[in-house]
């Protein structure tokens, strides 16, 4: 179920115009998502709409600083990821400041 809900989420964000999967490689639970802006902003975004969305990459790997890694369990509803995928949708749609 892991594997299943994890495929769902990553196809929920990568059909978002500014969001795209970072690396093809195969993945169990874990993915990473380029939001194409500053990661840490985004997600606190999300955590401002009572939703946690994944962990900023930046302060592990500098490179990263527009991706967040995701992912999803058992525990994780098709409509939390609905959830997830409207508000980052609606984040990411807002311009981002020079």
């Amino acid at each position: 179920l892991n594997l299943e809900r994890s495929r769902e989420l990553a196809t929920a964000v990568s059909s978002i115009d500014g969001v795209d999967l970072k690396f093809n490689a195969p993945f169990f639970n874990e993915f990473v998502a380029d939001v194409h802006r500053d990661a840490a902003a985004v997600l606190e975004q999300l955590q401002s709409r009572g939703i946690l969305g994944g962990i900023a990459l930046r302060r592990f790997y500098p490179e990263l600083g527009s991706c967040m890694l995701m992912t999803a369990t058992e525990l994780t509803s098709s409509g939390d990821i609905a959830a997830l995928a409207t508000a980052l949708r609606d984040v990411v749609g807002v311009p981002a400041h020079a």
